[in-house]
């Protein structure tokens, strides 16, 4: 395995080939994949940030903008979990803006490598959970990624959810979200360069011959240092910074999200493995099983009955990322092409393609709009009406509905013969609907 000379300047990166491998760890358990981070992390080589969540929304942010870097910039640095990384902005604003020309891998390397290079590592790599429904999105812009997709019997997952501000409310829910995330890998894994599957249990229960399997996926050096994961897994936690809850409505302290990951402190709990047995009632069990049981067959998990799941077979599809991004690109070149430079729009969404500044130098307001934000949809025709008159005569010149809005047309139907009856149509396709509001 080859690995790059460290330069010796104080802002430098370590040039790390394309080629070389990096792994982004994925999965259903946040326990267990924060696991796999802190034994990966360990190693001399190896650096794993905590959990990122913006590779999607950074692609898109670039996209919009009308300049690219900065709307990368500003997905990374204005996330609430930029604080995590105890990265400089400034220090990852000027080597952002050395990429010429820019591009979105090599953006995604800058920020990764800098966090390694802090670190004092030549390598780097991801764990985010969620990331398991992104990864051939992932691929396209990082072609080195090598997952990692850990996999636990759902029943633990589900009574770790259960003690979670943001876990599921049922054990029956918690089933589904657990098949749709499993289902949402599996189903990519025929495009995937590389892909290798980690039962949890077998992590906890033999550390040392899961791990030498993972670094050899990884092209990794084996080190015995990463079975003492647990001897600095504090220090790395502590830096974990308060966050803002998904519902907006209480602050998270750094203590409550460290206790998340408190067991990783220790040496691998193999009491962890089957909790189910002991603290899942009989009603828990049986619902969590009506839901997922096919599943956890499939798997190779323990059930009561193992019923046979038969479902319609479909061809594979691109991934959801895949179709948001090739139509977004298309409807970015037609709105460029229909809309002067410096002119603003109204932008109707659902605020799906998450507008933060201009679009491709457009300036757009959503709608409804109450002070420059998103305000849902109107109460009724008269209301969108209304809403449309006051913005058009404050000199907004279209009006343009996106793809994830298109229900719109069908609900709203006062609404869109208004439209259709008093403003030119300028485009219609099954990506955008455009009107000129300039009578």
């Amino acid at each position: 395995m080859l690995l790059a000379k460290r330069s010796s300047g104080p802002a430098a990166l370590p040039e790390i080939g394309c080629s070389t491998p990096v792994p982004f760890i994925v999965g259903t358990g946040r326990c267990g994949t924060t696991l796999l981070r802190m034994m990966l992390d360990a190693h001399p080589e190896l650096a794993i940030p905590p959990e990122t969540h913006f590779f999607h929304r950074a692609v898109i942010s670039s996209m919009l903008s009308s300049d690219p870097r900065e709307g990368f910039l500003t997905a990374l640095t204005s996330d609430v979990r930029w604080p995590d990384f105890q990265l400089s902005a400034e220090l990852l604003r000027s080597l952002i803006r050395d990429l010429e020309p820019f591009n979105l891998s090599d953006a995604f390397r800058t920020f990764y490598r800098a966090y390694a290079k802090m670190d004092g590592k030549t390598r780097w790599g991801d764990k985010t959970p969620n990331h398991s429904s992104l990864m051939d999105f992932i691929e396209k812009f990082i072609p080195e990624a090598r997952f990692i997709h850990l996999i636990r019997d759902g029943r633990d997952v589900a009574l770790s959810l259960k003690e979670l501000w943001f876990g599921p409310r049922s054990f029956q829910e918690a089933a589904g979200w657990w098949v749709s995330k499993i289902k949402a890998a599996r189903e990519q894994v025929s495009r995937l360069r590389y892909y290798l599957e980690i039962r949890y249990e077998d992590l906890v229960s033999r550390p040392e011959p899961t791990l030498k399997q993972i670094c050899d996926f990884l092209d990794l050096p084996w080190n015995s240092v990463m079975l003492d994961y647990h001897k600095s897994a504090n220090q790395k936690l502590r830096i974990i910074a308060p966050v803002l809850s998904e519902d907006r409505k209480r602050m998270i302290n750094s203590e409550e999200r460290q206790s998340i990951h408190r067991l990783t402190s220790k040496p691998p709990q193999r009491e962890r493995i089957a909790r189910w047995r002991k603290e899942m009632n009989d009603a828990d069990q049986e619902a969590f099983e009506k839901a997922a049981g096919w599943m956890l067959c499939e798997l190779g998990y323990e059930v009561s009955h193992c019923a046979s799941h038969q479902e319609a077979q479909q061809e594979q599809k691109q991934s959801y990322w895949f179709d948001f991004i090739e139509r977004l690109e298309a409807a970015l070149k037609e709105l460029a092409s229909l809309i002067p430079s410096g002119q603003s729009f109204i932008l109707v969404d659902d605020n799906q393609w998450g507008v933060d500044g201009e679009v491709v130098g457009r300036c757009p307001i959503p709608f409804l709009e109450c002070n420059g934000e998103y305000w849902g949809p109107p109460e009724n025709d008269d209301g969108g009406i209304r809403e449309l008159e006051r913005l058009r005569l404050g000199g907004v010149t279209a009006l343009v509905f996106a793809w994830p809005a298109f229900w719109w047309l069908d609900y709203y139907k006062g609404f869109h013969d208004y439209l259709r009856s008093t403003f030119r149509c300028l485009l219609q396709n099954d990506r955008l609907v455009i009107f000129d509001l300039q009578r």
